[in-house]
């Protein structure tokens, strides 16, 4: 018996239930509140909650939580990085378009008003080849 009372007085289970009843929920909550949206009303009413849910049943609680995180305000996050994901593709479509078209309107035409004129590659001009002479044979 006096050893269950010295594991309950001890300091190490002492600091473990500080943590895990103590520290841990609030911290992991706050954690958990990162998937939603600054705006959004549920990051305060969830906080709010922690402190109303009876410390023993705290822990359990914030895992809860944490599947609500997942698959609602995690997925609201993902809708709205698409959106402006896809919005960006669409701008830069668009443009890629318009540079393909003024370049295939150049080509059809020959050349556009704001187009340089196209330079020929120089030629260089033909060498003449030197004769060798032949050395004279001496008597």
């Amino acid at each position: 018996m006096p050893r269950a009372f010295e594991a309950i007085l001890s300091w190490r289970s002492f600091l473990i239930a500080l943590l895990v009843f103590g520290f841990a929920p609030g911290a992991v909550l706050r954690l958990i509140l990162l998937a939603f949206r600054r705006d959004d009303p549920r990051r305060r009413e969830l906080l709010a909650e922690l402190y109303a849910v009876p410390r023993i049943e705290r822990p359990f609680w914030v895992f809860e939580q944490l599947e609500v995180a997942l698959f609602e305000g995690i997925w609201e996050r993902v809708r709205a990085a698409t959106r402006v994901f896809t919005i960006a593709m669409l701008f830069f479509a668009a443009a890629f378009y318009e540079v393909l078209r003024s370049d295939l309107v150049v080509a059809i035409r020959g050349r556009a008003s704001n187009a340089a004129p196209t330079r020929r590659p120089r030629q260089r001009p033909k060498r003449k080849k030197k004769k060798k002479k032949k050395a004279r044979k001496r008597r």
